[in-house]
């Protein structure tokens, strides 16, 4: 199973690169098909940062969007996953290094939930 990492910022600047780095050091990292980061308007330093970490992590694909709102640019950055599932983020959050792991885990043992 492939996961489509979705991630929305906006003016996440003290945040924004721990939380990618939560993405990137998954014990599962290998699932990890793409992480999409919604850059929604940024007036800090987030732009950059984000940036540096698309050119640092080729699975990493940047979309700006001018102040959509956050569930406005979920969706877009959910319309543009190719992942067999979606993971979300957001840009002020960490993950557990085991996270996507052990949600796997469960969906491996035939669970049939649509949300783990």
């Amino acid at each position: 199973m492939s996961v489509s990492v979705i991630m929305t910022c906006h003016n996440e600047e003290r945040f924004i690169v721990q939380a990618v780095e939560s993405v990137i050091n998954q014990t599962a990292s290998s699932h990890i098909k793409e992480i999409i980061i919604v850059n929604d308007g940024s007036k800090d330093g987030s732009s950059e940062l984000i940036a540096s970490l698309g050119r640092r992590e080729p699975r990493a694909h940047v979309l700006t969007t001018a102040g959509i709102g956050l569930p406005s640019a979920r969706n877009l950055a959910i319309r543009h996953a190719a992942g067999d599932l979606i993971a979300i983020l957001d840009g002020d959050d960490f993950w557990a290094e085991d996270k996507l792991e052990r949600q796997l885990a469960v969906l491996g043992n035939g669970c049939k939930a649509g949300l783990v």
